[in-house]
């Protein structure tokens, strides 16, 4: 008697190991059937792809507006690195394309001397402009110190504290204000001849 249970002890022992196998073997074709996360895995939010860049016009300088912003700064006019910003703000009904970097012209004081602000490779990434909205594109400029009277008048603020920018190298310009943080108030902006360069716009969330 006890080796016929000794028997039936074992082959139910084997039989629940068979079993477990076979729930286990079921339970990965399981796992093998899900889908793969890069599979389901969306696109990123606010890529301009060639879908939504089709059949729109390029921005035009005389269908959008400008500001420059310059951040406060401790240094004053001394000499250093500092960034600010071109801001373009879309006044047409239709929405449109940035592809490239502007360029900004600046006359200071006292000299009158017209600084022509641009990137050697104007293309930059492009940026859908929809009515009303805001693009942004930096301005990188460094004062530097004066050497000798002889160059004591190269570098200076805004002359009247405006710029003036383009979208394309041309005669047509707007005027952009010269302000703070926003287009609050006024801000100075003092440039330097071969001491500025600006980059391509990106799109400014809005508020």
């Amino acid at each position: 008697m006890r080796r016929r249970d000794d028997r039936r002890t074992r082959v139910r022992a084997c039989l629940g190991a068979v079993a477990a196998m076979v729930l286990g073997l079921a339970g990965c074709t399981d796992v093998s059937r899900e889908t793969p996360p890069h599979r389901v895995a969306k696109a990123a939010p606010g890529s301009a792809g060639p879908a939504s860049v089709e059949g729109l016009d390029d921005c035009t300088t005389d269908g959008v507006a400008f500001r420059v912003e310059v951040p406060p700064s401790r240094r004053g006019d001394r000499a250093g690195f500092r960034v600010a910003k071109v801001v373009v703000t879309a006044t047409g009904a239709r929405p449109c394309l940035l592809d490239r970097a502007p360029y900004v012209h600046v006359r200071i004081a006292p000299s009158g001397a017209t600084i022509v602000v641009n990137r050697p490779e104007p293309r930059s990434s492009r940026v859908v402009l929809k009515p009303g909205g805001e693009a942004a594109a930096p301005l990188y400029y460094t004062v530097v110190r004066p050497k000798g009277r002889r160059h004591r008048n190269e570098c200076g603020p805004a002359a009247d504290g405006t710029a003036t920018v383009a979208l394309t190298e041309g005669p047509v310009s707007r005027s952009a204000s010269i302000g703070g943080p926003g287009g609050k108030g006024r801000a100075r902006l003092v440039l330097c001849p071969d001491q500025a360069e600006v980059g391509g716009f990106t799109t400014v969330p809005r508020r």
